[in-house]
């Protein structure tokens, strides 16, 4: 039995002996190389493939539901180590006690950049999210159905104060989102459909940054349709930016519920209207706005908190040819206000109706007797040589076109002995070729 065992002793020392030898010659060094290269790959492979998976899939329905105290589910997730890319479809946030989710979407697609491993901070170069959907509620009390996780938490232990956390996201598009509120505070409901959103990037680590999309918002409120639309270039130091905003008739009945309390005014019917070009251009002589395109209201009936009639206008429409602020450049082609009607009423406090629906005014101090006080002004310091006081230049104005068709305007004064009444109807006026140089 000691002989047999000293055999394969022997036999053992001798394969091991050759194993070496071979190992050091260069087939020895490719095969060894290639079994490396082989478990290397087989060990990112289970990682990526399985590991990864099943552990967001774990975080996702164990530790963000606890912290969210809501159910989470999520379907299918694919991870793959090659290309750094993540899909995860089908994940829900269940709403508290409602069947409905508070927050879902259909399929997330993300590819991460390998200078993320590199630099150790989240380097995402594409990221597309399909059908989002967010269901917001309003309850009566003014609270949300999310109003649970901005409460104040405990607070943390103090630590060092650290530097805030570098990212990059570029590349971002949603699809097909659709996004819920319902008001029961004000008995309302809204509804934005069709949702797409494209973002350049966002990012707050300096360096270059590469990105194929452009700015891009569609949507459709309410049953009106919204477009915003941008692009962006680089032309040697100089980067152009555009942006169009495209509205059409907007209720603004709707909108005006969600004014604070302290306005008190009422505001029956009206549309708005935006078909606006925004340009930016920032160059190495300095930034410049550029704005053009028309604004227009129809229908509006503006009345105060007793229901009393202030303003109202049939169509009103305002066309920008260039509106400079920084060069103090306003130019307009045309404005055109067809059935105006403008009451003014001084109430018998001196107060105007119109003063009093944009906030309460000052209560003023009676009874008491005005004190003199005798203050000495500094004298002001001597200027400097070569020094000048900036002042700010009014603005350049310029009108080809103003028009006030089928209007009408009165004033009633009740702060007198006895009420006066001044009113104006009829009105047509034109004025051409408007200009007021500053």
């Amino acid at each position: 039995m000691r002989e047999f065992d000293n055999v394969h002793v022997r036999r053992t020392w001798l394969i091991a002996g050759r194993a070496v030898q071979l190992v050091r010659t260069r087939r020895g060094r490719r095969i060894t190389s290639s079994v490396l290269a082989v478990l290397l790959i087989l060990s990112i492979s289970i990682v990526g493939f399985l590991v990864v998976p099943h552990v967001l899939r774990s975080y996702l329905t164990g530790q963000l539901a606890t912290k969210l105290h809501r159910p989470v589910t999520v379907g299918r997730i694919r991870f793959n180590p090659y290309t750094l890319r993540l899909q995860v479809n089908n994940l829900r946030v269940r709403a508290r006690g409602n069947e409905k989710p508070l927050a879902a979407f259909a399929h997330l697609d993300m590819r991460a950049g390998w200078s993320s491993l590199l630099q150790l901070k989240p380097i995402v170069k594409e990221l597309t999210l399909d059908q989002p959907a967010i269901q917001v509620v309003r309850k009566a009390d003014g609270t949300f159905n999310f109003s649970d996780l901005l409460a104040p938490r405990a607070a943390p232990s103090p630590r060092a104060a650290s530097k805030p956390l570098q990212f990059q996201v570029s590349n971002i598009r949603i699809r097909d989102g659709d996004v819920t509120l319902d008001d029961e505070k004000v008995g309302e409901h809204h509804e934005i459909k069709q949702l797409e959103l494209d973002v350049p990037f966002i990012s707050n680590m300096p360096g270059k940054i590469d990105y194929v999309v452009q700015p891009l918002l569609l949507m459709d409120f309410d049953g009106t349709p919204v477009r915003i639309e941008g692009t962006s270039r680089r032309v040697g130091g100089t980067r152009d930016v555009a942006l169009t905003l495209t509205l059409h008739r907007i209720d603004l009945a709707q909108l005006i519920r969600y004014l604070p309390s302290s306005m008190a005014l009422k505001l029956p019917s009206g549309a708005l209207s935006i078909d606006l070009l925004l340009h930016f251009r920032r160059a190495d002589i300095g930034p410049s706005i550029v704005l053009n395109g028309a604004v227009a209201v129809d229908q509006l009936d503006l009345r105060d908190s007793s229901n009393a009639p202030v303003l109202a206008v049939d169509h009103a429409e305002v066309r920008i040819s260039q509106l400079d602020p920084l060069n103090r450049v306003a130019h307009f082609s045309e404005i055109a206000l067809n059935g105006f009607k403008g009451n003014l009423l001084r109430s018998h406090e001196g107060t105007l109706n119109v003063a009093t629906m944009f906030g309460a005014l000052p209560a003023r101090k009676q009874g008491a007797a005005t004190r003199k006080v005798e203050t000495t002004a500094a004298p002001a310091p001597a200027a400097q040589p070569g020094e000048t006081q900036e002042e700010s230049s009014p603005f350049d104005v310029a009108v080809d076109s103003i028009q006030l068709m089928g209007s009408a305007v009165s004033y009633t004064d009740l702060s007198g002995l006895a009420p006066a009444n001044v009113a104006l109807d009829g009105l047509n006026v034109w004025v051409k070729n408007l200009r007021l140089n500053g």
